[in-house]
């Protein structure tokens, strides 16, 4: 009979807590909150060790924000992600005659990229084998990189400590890659000091050299992109549908795709949006193109409600109306007090002035000389942008981010080489 809380309810109810104890949610994000405790959970500590563990003021906000947000669970009767596997675990640990139920009822146990798993997590492994001890686990150590969800690299380095009697069996012929590639994989990671170690090879042949080259930043890297692809596409050599470009993030597209657009080289994005199409950075586009130009109907109607201000479609239509009648800008709609509540419910009147004065007090910042990056920078904090990702969609909001901080760099870029350039 109990409610199981996605990202979504964990961090309405998390800012419900932070109401309560009177902490702010901008010091202490959701996000942020919810990852803490999402450690914790994953290590097996609850609210009180949390609590004994503090050593720094921080620490102990976070821990009373735990200890506030489990009995708010609790008073719901709810269950978050991470505590179904840790009731889980705290229940076969508790009861023997489930343990073992459950230990039977799954006779073979395989789990697959072992080298992320955690400590709660390897516990629940050797609960559910402690009758027949039949596990077969697969991973790779020297891919234990990002730590997911409180991974240890340890659970594999000590398997065998863990589990008595196991046989390792190193797979290490490679089907994908060619020789010299293998060749370089295995000296880079031959450095880590926490491996079991194996030596990659390949019955393929040793293909071409590996090359290095260092830039003095990511545009010097991208000019040099644009050199190799007028390179080998020149007559007689490779088209550009053969030219593959990796890169790690999508916020990393962005210098790429500019310096490509500037030399007129036709390019495809694939599995993802060009980084100008982006929701976050369109929005970000949208209010400079509003707070240059204060009659742009299109960029106004994006984001009078971005983030949310209880801006409804009917009073965004109703707004449009005066506006077309009046023949005047939505902003110098906005303004007509009276002519407005003849339509608009006075309170939505509030809000759709308080928006376009915002503008107005934005676009006065230009006759300041301020830089497009610090003008950016200003605009992310008046609104809120920050928040309104992490609120909007929690599980996306790092990535958005991460594409709101590029667009940044691209305004710093965009100021060094307009020598302080305009909207």
């Amino acid at each position: 009979g109990f409610s199981i809380y996605d990202t979504d309810d964990t961090n309405k109810l998390l800012k419900l807590v932070m109401a309560e104890l009177k902490i702010d949610p901008k010091q202490f994000t959701p996000n942020g909150t919810r990852s803490k405790i999402s450690s914790w959970k994953n290590e097996d500590i609850n609210p009180v060790q949390a609590q004994a563990q503090a050593t720094t003021f921080i620490d102990e906000k976070y821990a009373a924000l735990y200890e506030a947000y489990e009995k708010a669970l609790r008073k719901s009767n709810a269950l978050d992600f991470d505590d179904l596997i840790l009731r889980t675990v705290q229940l076969l640990e508790q009861d023997d005659e489930v343990r073992e139920k459950y230990a039977r009822k799954f006779r073979h146990v395989l789990v697959d990229e072992f080298q992320d798993t955690n400590p709660l997590q390897l516990l629940f492994v050797k609960l559910l084998t402690t009758v027949h001890g039949n596990l077969f686990a697969v991973g790779d150590d020297d891919q234990s990189i990002y730590s997911w969800r409180g991974a240890k690299i340890e659970n594999m380095l000590k398997f065998e400590d863990s589990f008595k009697g196991a046989l390792t069996f190193r797979l290490e012929q490679n089907y994908r890659s060619t020789g010299n590639i293998l060749k370089a994989a295995n000296q880079v990671i031959a450095h880590n000091k926490k491996r079991k170690g194996k030596n990659l090879w390949t019955s393929d042949a040793d293909g071409d050299l590996l090359t290095e080259e260092e830039f003095l930043d990511d545009e010097d890297e991208a000019a040099r992109l644009v050199d190799i692809v007028r390179t080998e596409t020149a007559p007689g050599g490779l088209s550009k549908g053969d030219i593959t470009v990796l890169y790690r993030t999508n916020a990393q597209s962005r210098v790429l795709e500019d310096a490509l657009r500037r030399a007129h080289i036709a390019y495809q994005v694939v599995g993802s949006l060009h980084f100008y199409d982006r929701r976050e950075v369109r929005d970000m586009m949208a209010y400079l193109k509003l707070i240059s130009n204060p009659a742009d109907a299109i960029s106004a109607l994006r984001v009078i409600n971005v983030p949310k201000r209880k801006i409804g479609k009917t009073t965004v239509d109703r707004l449009q109306e005066l506006a077309t009648r009046e023949e005047i800008t939505l902003g110098a709609a906005a303004a007509e007090v009276g002519l407005m509540e003849q339509q608009i419910a006075p309170a939505a009147c509030r809000r759709v002035r308080d928006f376009f004065q915002l503008m107005t007090r934005l676009r006065m910042r230009i006759q300041d000389d301020i830089s497009i990056k610090d003008l950016v920078e200003l605009v992310i904090k008046e609104i809120g942008f920050q928040n309104h990702l992490e609120t909007d969609d929690p599980e996306t909001a790092g990535a958005r981010s991460e594409n709101v901080a590029e667009f940044l760099n691209a305004a710093g870029s965009f100021d060094e080489s307009s020598a302080g350039g305009t909207l």
